[in-house]
């Protein structure tokens, strides 16, 4: 990458080998240190790769030991909810951890998170005692909001750090 790059602030991915290289373009530029866009990067991918492996196996938790409770995907599309639900995260998980199309993929887990958050209020305002997210693993709708929100500010700053909410490719 050449300093002219660098200095003009060039960001474009066209002009880069690699949309990574136009990522560390733009983290050079904003922060002038390679060493942060490469802890920045490492936030990012390990958020990804951690949110994506606790979908994934929340999922399994639900489809090998499913709730007695009371579960809202149960309500609104039946007995097949919960497999739509687990469908949906793990698609999601994978996604994440994939890497494919990385800015999108946070994206739709930010929704799902956005979701997520918005059941487990419900739930803890309606006095639930269990939200089933981990299937027959009883856990309180209010531990798994706060749960929930954190993993949510975390992908959020990765989305922030890579610019991947304006520019989707560029994670």
């Amino acid at each position: 990458m050449s300093d002219e790059r660098v200095q003009s602030g060039c960001c474009s991915a066209a002009h880069h080998s690699s949309p990574l290289a136009a990522v560390e373009t733009v983290g050079s530029v904003e922060h002038g240190s390679g060493a942060s866009v490469d802890l920045r990067r490492t936030v990012v991918v390990a958020a990804r790769w951690v949110v994506g492996l606790l979908l994934v196996l929340s999922a399994l938790a639900k489809l090998l030991s499913p709730s007695d409770g009371v579960s809202l995907a149960r309500m609104l599309w039946g007995l097949h909810g919960d497999l739509l639900w687990s469908a949906v995260e793990v698609v999601v998980g994978t996604w994440l951890m994939a890497g494919w199309q990385a800015g999108i993929a946070l994206r739709a887990a930010l929704a799902l998170f956005g979701a997520f958050i918005g059941v487990n209020g419900v739930l803890a305002w309606s006095g639930s005692a269990s939200c089933g997210c981990l299937g027959a693993v009883r856990t309180g709708p209010l531990s798994m909001l706060a749960m929930d929100a954190l993993l949510a500010v975390w992908l959020l700053v990765g989305c922030r750090w890579t610019g991947a909410l304006r520019h989707p490719d560029s994670v």
